[in-house]
């Protein structure tokens, strides 16, 4: 069974021949004479059962099809269908040198798609045929839509956007979430973003978490300290938001300018600088994090000598600030303190991979 059959005169070859290169990338089917009719087919016979098993017809009306009685016959079997099974059927598309008193009678009621200056002019036309062929096509669009407005108006919306921000393998579809949890503007939807961005799958959506948590003020600008050094994926674009967005802040200013070099600064230095220099949330957050290593991969960094009661200074006050986002990060990544276990014991320094690697120009 085919999603379209295209109606059309053989005069047109040109434009459906580009038409058909369209829907083959969508994934429409279609039914179109001579890929279906070879030599010694009925010719009457191979269309009607090509209307019969078609979902729609594409009637390609031109100066040239209007003169066709092989595409009237095909007009007026679709059109048929239509009255017998009550639903729209036949899809008129205009091209070439027609007007809409050219039309038979019977089409001339009907709403058309105009390509009279070509495909190319008419991407807006080819965009609403696509959507009312592939319905799938345009409830993606209206969910994409809603998410990017935080769901107004739905129950339960942080949850929802966190199915869809969390889950699934559209990346489009999550960044959607993403923004509609910034427009959220809540505490709970900081965790999210973070919860997104300590995910090891999709760099699209992962810079896009770190750009969205930049937006929601000194709570979002936490959440990204907490999880800036985990590892080395977008780590300038992590570091330059956070330094743009504190950059008032005269120690950390001081701090980064006196350990650039031509203008860059080291992982290093930038590790310094947030756990030490930045403001008290922003470090806090920092710290806490700095106690874990993911999934035994070794950051890129010199991890701070931190001791429990600094760690348990810094967790209180990002619960004081951000309830939940704590506890994301104690679930996303694995605890690397010493032996003796998370109450004790100063936690080993680290001198690791890249260590000297510039992650920001022009600080």
């Amino acid at each position: 069974m085919k999603d379209v059959f295209i109606s059309y005169s053989s005069k047109d070859r040109t434009f459906v021949d580009e038409l058909c290169s369209q829907l083959r990338k969508l994934n429409i089917t279609f039914w179109l004479d001579r890929f279906e009719i070879k030599p010694g087919d009925y010719l009457r016979q191979k269309i009607n059962a090509g209307l019969r098993d078609a979902e729609y017809l594409l009637a390609v009306l031109s100066p040239n099809s209007i003169k066709s009685e092989w595409a009237s016959r095909e007009i007026d079997a679709a059109m048929m269908h239509e009255l017998s099974q009550n639903k729209v059927t036949l899809i008129p598309l205009l091209i070439g040198d027609i007007k809409h008193s050219d039309l038979p009678p019977d089409l001339q009621g009907k709403l058309y798609l105009d390509f009279r200056e070509g495909l190319a002019h008419g991407c807006d036309d080819l965009q609403r045929l696509v959507e009312f062929l592939r319905p799938d096509i345009r409830r993606r669009k209206e969910l994409i839509a809603e998410l990017r407005t935080g769901l107004p108006g739905t129950p339960d919306k942080e949850l929802k956007l966190r199915e869809f921000a969390l889950f699934g393998t559209d990346q489009t579809i999550q960044k959607a979430a993403l923004t509609g949890l910034v427009a959220a503007q809540s505490p709970s939807s900081i965790c999210v973003i973070v919860e997104r961005l300590l995910d090891k799958w999709g760099l699209n959506t992962i810079n896009h978490a770190v750009r969205m948590l930049r937006k929601l003020g000194p709570n979002g600008l936490a959440g990204l300290a907490a999880a800036v050094f985990w590892d080395d994926r977008f780590i300038g674009t992590r570091f330059r938001l956070i330094s743009e967005a504190v950059n008032e802040e005269e120690r950390f200013k001081s701090y980064v300018t006196g350990h650039s070099i031509e203008g860059s600064i080291s992982l290093v230095c930038a590790s310094a600088a947030l756990t030490d220099y930045s403001p008290p949330l922003i470090s806090a957050a920092a710290r806490f994090s700095a106690q874990y290593w993911f999934d035994g991969v070794l950051v890129p960094f010199f991890l701070p000598e931190l001791r429990p009661r600094e760690v348990k200074a810094a967790a209180r006050m990002l619960d004081a600030k951000v309830p939940g986002l704590t506890g994301v990060i104690s679930r996303r990544l694995v605890y690397r303190g010493s032996t003796q276990g998370k109450e004790a014991g100063i936690l080993r320094r680290g001198a690791i991979y890249h260590i000297n690697t510039t992650i920001m120009n022009k600080v």
